[in-house]
């Protein structure tokens, strides 16, 4: 009678190991979202590893906090609506990224926060809306090609404050 192998357990053993724990947490690590415009959203990046930020719209600038530990590339492939971002692997803090894009310039805010455990690879704006908001609901923004007029109502006054484009004055000696 022969006896049974049991080779084959270790490398099950082996497989069941580098599936089961990972060294980065498999926590959202594709995310496609609706991006309100008044809010911060979160990108988790480990050290070392990069991530793609896509956007419905091109982009115009993308502007980064601390520079020396986090990078931002337009890839020109993908007609300047993807971003990949790279994090230093001495990154410690995190930082921020500003996105502009668009005929209107909207404007995107990300905290970009620096995990040993948690990395997102791909973060997608599918679609935008909203933007910051109005501190002062009863003031307005009139714009013209002369001069900005801001007015606002309170307590039953209307105040209009002008203001016109810098002039430079020459200083008389």
């Amino acid at each position: 009678m022969k006896k049974p192998s049991f080779k084959i357990l270790p490398t099950v053993y082996l497989i069941a190991l580098g599936t089961g724990s990972s060294s980065i947490a498999s926590v959202n690590r594709i995310r496609s979202v609706h991006f309100d415009k008044g809010r911060v959203e979160r990108i988790s990046m480990v050290p070392g590893l990069a991530s793609v930020v896509t956007f419905p719209c091109d982009i115009d600038e993308a502007i980064v906090g601390r520079e020396q530990d986090l990078k931002a590339l337009v890839s020109p492939t993908t007609k300047k609506k993807q971003l990949t971002l790279f994090l230093s692997s001495g990154a410690s803090q995190s930082t921020n990224l500003l996105v502009r894009c668009g005929d209107k310039k909207d404007l995107f805010v990300f905290d970009v926060i620096s995990n040993r455990t948690i990395h997102q690879d791909v973060f997608k704006v599918r679609a935008f809306s909203g933007g910051p908001e109005v501190e002062d609901p009863n003031l307005k923004e009139i714009d013209s090609s002369e001069f900005k007029m801001r007015t606002s109502q309170k307590k039953g006054r209307s105040h209009v404050i002008e203001v016109k484009p810098p002039m430079l004055i020459e200083e008389k000696k």
